[in-house]
């Protein structure tokens, strides 16, 4: 018989299980991956929102952490202006404890951080192929909130070979930003932001211990038109802070594996590393553009994939995340690439129905490197 588990806000005793719990807790699949934060589960919070509340399930017989969830808030643009959302994220359940009233368990507890708090609903995203966590989480059971279906999430996948020359717009000038490129930067953001469904209203905070945690100002691409600001995107190293543990394959993938590595060498595609070692990811942020114009979102694209090929440690992907209704996908295809799909939902009890229903058909925007 599994021992019964209580449901806490988690406390700093708690942060060696809850990094432990990510390394078992692997997201399942043809490629099966842990998504670990070491060496400091709480260091990264900042890139979930502010504040963050932490929910774990200890053991009682053994106090070990069996159960993870994150409840995050953050300042996004709704329906073109400035609004709270919550976010949630990072939910895990130990193998053993798996069927048991943990999940349940939480979501009641959720509840309680959600009546205290100030959002009337939450984003999350599910991965396609996780159908155990689709069918519950769908399922309203008693003790669930709604979870509504809002669009697919493409993660694109890029290899990081030669990219091809591409012939230089005179009227697009593209170079690395500067600190005094900030205040520019953020204005920028905030114009092209308002158009995106929860595009996070971003400061220049968030490059030190927030929603960007880590992008310095050499790491961001700016475009220019004459003297106008028109495009922007950003390579995002976490590794320090989170990490993509391959933990395995399927066997199918695992014969196709060495197969797979060549070619995608020879076609300038992700390769995948070999079990048990992290996979080096470059995320891609930031990828605004003013008007949607695809001539600027593809040189800044391409500029962004050559700035990647120099980087160190040299990464086996670069990664890039685009809702299925953004302008900019066509772009993000034109490359070659895999795609990982997962769909976007938007979670809320009965005191958030209204305002998902008023939401209008601006198309979402998340940031791949905050998911």
């Amino acid at each position: 018989m599994t021992p019964s588990a209580e449901i806490v806000t988690a406390s700093p005793s708690d942060e060696p299980g809850i990094r432990a719990l990510l390394r078992e807790a692997d997201m399942d699949g043809d490629i099966r991956v842990a998504f670990t934060r070491e060496p400091d589960y709480f260091a990264a919070q900042g890139i979930d929102g502010a504040p963050v509340d932490t929910i774990v399930a200890r053991c009682k017989s053994s106090h070990e952490v069996v159960g993870l969830g994150s409840r995050a808030e953050r300042r996004v643009y709704v329906n073109g202006s400035p609004a709270r959302v919550g976010y949630l994220s990072g939910l895990r359940i130990h193998s053993a404890h798996r069927g048991t009233a943990v999940l349940i368990n939480g979501y009641r507890k959720l509840k309680r951080l959600h009546d205290l708090g100030s959002v009337p609903f939450y984003l999350s995203t599910i991965v396609d192929g996780n159908e155990t966590a689709l069918r519950l989480l769908t399922s309203n059971r008693a003790g669930l909130p709604t979870y509504r279906d809002f669009g697919a999430y493409c993660t694109f996948l890029y290899g990081i070979g030669p990219i091809p020359a591409r012939q230089p717009d005179p009227t697009v000038q593209i170079r690395a930003a500067a600190p005094q490129d900030l205040p520019l930067l953020f204005r920028f953001l905030e114009g092209v932001g308002a158009t995106r469904q929860f595009f996070p209203c971003y400061r220049p905070a968030d490059l030190e211990d927030g929603l960007l945690k880590g992008i310095r100002p050499a790491d961001i691409l700016l475009a220019f038109d004459g003297d106008s600001l028109v495009g922007c995107i950003a390579l995002w190293e976490q590794t320090s802070f989170r990490q993509r543990i391959v933990t395995g394959y399927s066997p199918r993938l695992s014969r196709l594996r060495p197969f797979w590595n060549g070619f995608a060498r020879a076609t300038n595609r992700p390769v995948l590393p070999p079990s048990g070692q992290a996979a080096h990811m470059l995320c891609l942020a930031l990828f605004c553009v003013a008007g949607d114009d695809p001539k600027i979102a593809r040189a800044l694209l391409h500029a962004a994939l050559r700035k990647a090929r120099q980087h160190e440690p040299r990464p086996h992907a670069v990664l890039l995340g685009l809702h299925e209704r953004d302008p900019l996908l066509p772009v993000a295809a034109s490359f070659p690439h895999r795609c990982y799909g997962s769909r976007l939902y938007l979670v809320h009890w009965a005191d958030g129905t209204d305002a998902v229903a008023a939401l209008d058909d601006r198309p979402p925007y998340l940031e791949v490197g905050g998911l």
